[in-house]
C-alpha cells in the first residue's frame, strides 16, 4: 500500500511538472537581419547570436580584466563573456554572461523577489517580469526594468532548470521605441549550439 502511495505521488509530481512546463508560452520574435551585425559563435557555452547593428565588441583583454576583478570580489559571480557598446549612442550598451557557475539558489532566489533585488534604492520605475521559450531554449525570463532615462532588458536562457549564461541590453530611453526593433531582432537570434562551416579549398 505504501509502495503504491509512492508511485501515485511521483505520477502527481509528474504531471504538475508538465503542467507548468505547458503554462510557459513560446513567444516569437520578428527579426529583421538588415537590423543585426555578422553572427557571433561563442565556443564557452556553445551558443551563437547577433548584436543590434551598431554595436561593437570591447577588446577581450578589458573584458577579462573586468571580469577578473568581478570574480576577486565575487567567485561565484556571473563570468562577462563579452561586452557590446553602440558605436552611435554611446550610452548604449549590451553584456553577455555566463551563469553557469553561479549558484542555481541565489539565480532563483533574486527573481522571485526580483522588484527588489533588481531595484536598488527604487532607481526603476518599473521592473516587469515575463517568462517564455522560444527556440531551443525551454525558459527564458526577462526583466523590462525603466526610468525616464535608462531601460535595462536583463535576460536569463535556461539549461534545464538552471541558467545557463544572461544577457543585459542597456539603452536610452529617449531612443528605446527607435532602438527596440534591433533589440528584438537581436534576442531572437539566440541559439543554443550551432554550426560550423568549413569551406575547403580546392587543390
Amino acid at each position: 500500500m505504501k509502495k503504491l502511495k509512492n508511485i501515485a505521488s511521483i505520477i502527481i509530481c509528474f504531471i504538475m511538472a508538465l503542467g507548468l512546463n505547458s503554462c510557459v508560452e513560446t513567444k516569437q520574435f520578428e527579426i529583421d537581419e538588415a537590423l543585426l551585425e555578422e553572427q557571433i559563435n561563442d565556443n564557452d557555452i556553445q551558443i551563437s547570436y547577433r548584436m543590434p547593428s551598431g554595436f561593437k565588441p570591447i577588446k577581450k583583454s578589458m573584458v577579462d580584466s573586468i571580469t577578473s576583478a568581478e570574480l576577486q570580489h565575487d567567485p561565484f559571480a556571473p563570468k562577462i563573456l563579452a561586452i557590446y557598446v553602440d558605436t552611435l549612442l554611446s550610452n548604449a550598451n549590451a553584456v553577455v554572461s555566463d551563469m553557469r557557475n553561479v549558484p542555481a539558489e541565489r539565480t532563483e532566489n533574486k527573481l522571485d523577489f526580483y522588484f527588489t533585488e533588481y531595484n536598488p534604492n527604487n532607481y526603476w520605475d518599473k521592473v516587469e517580469k515575463t517568462i517564455y521559450k522560444f527556440n531551443q531554449f525551454t525558459k527564458v525570463v526577462q526583466l523590462d526594468m525603466y526610468n525616464s532615462n535608462s531601460r535595462l532588458i536583463k535576460l536569463f536562457f535556461y539549461d534545464e532548470n538552471k541558467a545557463k549564461f544572461s544577457v543585459d541590453y542597456f539603452l536610452p530611453e529617449a531612443y528605446y521605441l527607435d532602438l527596440e526593433p534591433f533589440i528584438e531582432s537581436s534576442i531572437g537570434s539566440f541559439n543554443d549550439g550551432y554550426t560550423l562551416v568549413i569551406e575547403q579549398t580546392k587543390p
